[in-house]
């Protein structure tokens, strides 16, 4: 898994290699919460 982070140290992407389908969709969803909330902001 790796996390791609901004200049701040927030979060803005996520890459998950030979993981199970329901272990990535549940970090995907849970992460792509997180960067709709930082980009509202």
């Amino acid at each position: 898994m790796t996390a791609e982070l901004n200049d701040a140290g927030e979060l803005i992407g996520i890459e998950i290699i030979n993981a199970s389908s329901f272990i990535r969709d549940s970090i995907l969803e849970s992460t792509q919460g997180k960067i709709l909330n930082l980009s509202v902001q």
